[in-house]
């Protein structure tokens, strides 16, 4: 037996197809509902809803809210004529 897969592109109107050699797939002779049905079948718990796809937000951790306290106190700024930048403290403990 050839289990070397032997795939031949046919040009098919605007899209390639590939055939594989040897071998005739049968054809399926279904409507456009039948599919649909079979599909549905097939996958029952399809709500047929997009995703939202992206990037989901969580809520402000204590990183986030130490962070921007940071922020507050702090300023990048140049610190000698090295022109080095550092993070300067400028804010003061509030009592």
């Amino acid at each position: 037996m050839n289990t070397k897969q032997n795939f031949r592109s046919t040009k098919n109107g605007h899209s390639w197809a590939y055939q594989r050699q040897g071998i005739a797939f049968p054809k399926d002779d279904l409507t456009v509902n039948e599919r649909t049905e079979r599909h549905k079948s097939n996958h029952p718990n399809d709500k047929n809803e997009r995703k939202v796809k992206g990037v989901t937000w969580s809520k402000r951790t204590q990183r986030d809210k130490d962070l921007d306290e940071f922020h507050k106190n702090h300023i990048w700024t140049y610190t000698d004529r090295t022109m080095t930048k550092k993070w300067v403290f400028i804010g003061s403990e509030e009592e």
